[in-house]
């Protein structure tokens, strides 16, 4: 596991730049208030009967946004869930190595829910379950391992990511960066679908476990990183703080020469600091980062010296 985990914070280092393929973004902003999800930005945004514009279609709103002025809103009506039900399709892919990700904002006393589906036909097999319980809880369904995070905070932007490895078989989910769940891609909690190892998904239902459900998603992204490798600056250590941050974050490295550079990228891979020297200060290579005016979500910081690199996520709320 610990090689997901540094896979993970290694997507977008300077071979990741070009290896990767960003297959879908979307952050809802160039749409209005009200509109409907799968109606209004359309394929690969359906709804669980492949119904658009009807009653399980989710509105867009202004109430919180993690970019920009809009996300998708679903709330419940009933605890047995409903009627927000979407999917957005992946395509039912059955090799390679991706990146999938979101914003997420749960209100305050509400839970949240989101599924992975194996096939882009929803309801024929369920690859993983995560529940956001009122109580702050994230459930995981029967198939999957548990990681160190097991909660989430209310009435916060938070970032769901996962790495979705069907060449390895393996599933690795976090929050905020910390690893959350692993799980087989081969397995199923749903009906059916055991030993089929796919993608095709992601369901977001207005559900949570029997609770009242209200939560928002922006900044979705799926990347295509297979064939990413994952370089490491050996005998370097590096560490961010205040991580996660508002805007502006220190960078200190040790174990680094006078050449080396420090640089941050985006989500996307789209460079949003340019790569700039260090300032030694005894062992100690330090830079200042300010990240104000871009938005909210996962970054990466790039540390360049000569043929090593090192990579360190950071969450700018």
């Amino acid at each position: 596991m610990k090689r997901h985990v540094l896979f993970f914070a290694g997507l977008f280092a300077s071979k990741a730049i070009c290896a990767q393929q960003v297959l879908i973004t979307e952050n809802f902003d160039s749409h209005a208030t009200g509109n409907l999800v799968a109606q209004t930005v359309g394929s690969p945004w359906t709804t669980w009967s492949n119904a658009p514009g009807g009653a399980e279609d989710a509105p867009l709103s202004d109430v919180a946004a993690s970019s920009g002025t809009l996300s998708a809103r679903f709330t419940n009506t009933s605890t047995t869930g409903g009627p927000n039900d979407v999917l957005l399709q992946l395509g039912n892919r059955t090799t390679g190595r991706y990146a999938l990700g979101w914003a997420m904002y749960v209100s305050a006393g509400k839970g949240g829910y989101f599924n992975i589906q194996k096939s882009t036909t929803a309801g024929q097999s369920w690859a993983l379950d995560v529940t956001f319980r009122a109580s702050g809880a994230i459930e995981l369904s029967t198939n999957a391992q548990a990681g160190a995070v097991s909660s989430f905070t209310q009435d916060e932007w938070f970032i769901v990511g996962m790495v979705i490895d069907l060449n390895a078989g393996t599933g690795l989910l976090t929050i905020d960066g910390q690893v959350a769940g692993t799980w087989l891609t081969a397995s199923a909690s749903g009906t059916g679908g055991v030993g089929l190892n796919q993608i095709g998904g992601v369901n977001f239902f207005a559900y949570a476990g029997g609770d009242q459900g209200d939560y928002f998603i922006d900044d979705v992204t799926f990347v295509d990183i297979t064939g990413v490798s994952v370089p490491e600056l050996n005998e370097a250590t590096a560490s961010t703080f205040p991580n996660p941050t508002e805007g502006a974050f220190i960078v200190d490295a040790t174990n680094l020469s006078s050449a080396a550079t420090m640089s941050v990228v985006d989500l996307t891979g789209r460079q949003v600091v340019a790569p700039r020297a260090l300032l030694r200060r005894g062992s100690v290579s330090r830079a200042e980062v300010d990240l104000n005016g871009h938005p909210s979500g996962l970054y990466f910081v790039r540390i360049q010296d000569g043929g090593r690199e090192i990579v360190r996520r950071v969450t700018k709320h």
